[in-house]
């Protein structure tokens, strides 16, 4: 199971370290709005963390040793 994790985790690495971007030489105007969607984004997945943990603890009743791989699985599948 690490090991197909990691081959998970290089592939991502892999993908991410590939730009393929054209730059521009003056800014690009109307940014905030991107801003703010990624501000809602990032709050939407700590509540769902936070859901999915109390989720698996009390609904579930999972140990901690499992509760540490869910919650690392989560945060290696959902990233960032």
């Amino acid at each position: 199971m690490i090991v197909v994790l990691a081959l998970l985790n290089d592939g991502a690495i892999l993908s991410i370290a590939y730009d393929n971007v054209r730059y521009k030489r003056s800014p690009r105007l109307g940014t905030c709005a991107c801003h703010r969607d990624g501000h809602r984004s990032r709050r939407g997945r700590t509540i769902a963390a936070f859901g999915l943990f109390c989720l698996a603890k009390d609904v579930y009743h999972l140990d901690h040793a499992h509760l540490q791989t869910l919650m690392y699985l989560m945060l290696s599948v959902a990233g960032r």
